[in-house]
């Protein structure tokens, strides 16, 4: 019997692919893929779990407390830097004219006398500032211009 390219051909059949199925049945069988290795692993780790000394079960609980507070503020300080550059410009020029100066205003509390500014500072980072020597009668006046991405006094 002689047989012929159509005798071997598989015959049609129609599969169900998944990019053609609805997304929420693709989405109910990966939720299942995922319980059930879940819940191999949970019957893995329990006998395992049980099997370890005390003081090696509380190393492990307070090492993985510290990895969550950490991953945690990772992701805190990530989410806040993030917010930050999109909030404020990437360079941030601060010309002569928008920085405030002090002024002389008047003294109220002895009449005729008027404050003087004897030393001026200006800065963006941490410094020290040279020793100076005040009278009976002195103040000092400060402004500080927080940075856009936060900063300290």
């Amino acid at each position: 019997m002689a047989t012929t390219r159509a005798h071997l051909r598989k015959p049609l059949t129609r599969r169900a692919n998944d990019w053609a199925q609805r997304p929420s049945t693709l989405i109910r069988r990966a939720i299942a893929k995922l319980e059930q290795r879940a819940i191999a692993s949970w019957r893995e780790f329990v006998p395992w779990w049980i099997a370890q000394p005390g003081h090696r079960r509380l190393a492990l609980v307070v090492v993985g407390f510290v990895a969550l507070v950490s991953v945690l503020n990772f992701t805190a300080a990530g989410i806040a830097r993030i917010g930050a550059t999109q909030a404020a410009p990437a360079t941030r020029a601060v010309s002569a004219s928008s920085a405030r100066i002090l002024t002389s205003e008047p003294a109220t509390s002895e009449p005729g006398k008027a404050w003087v500014a004897m030393q001026l500072w200006q800065g963006s980072s941490n410094r020290l500032t040279e020793s100076f020597t005040v009278g009976a009668h002195w103040r000092v006046d400060w402004l500080y211009s927080p940075p856009q991405s936060g900063g300290i006094l």
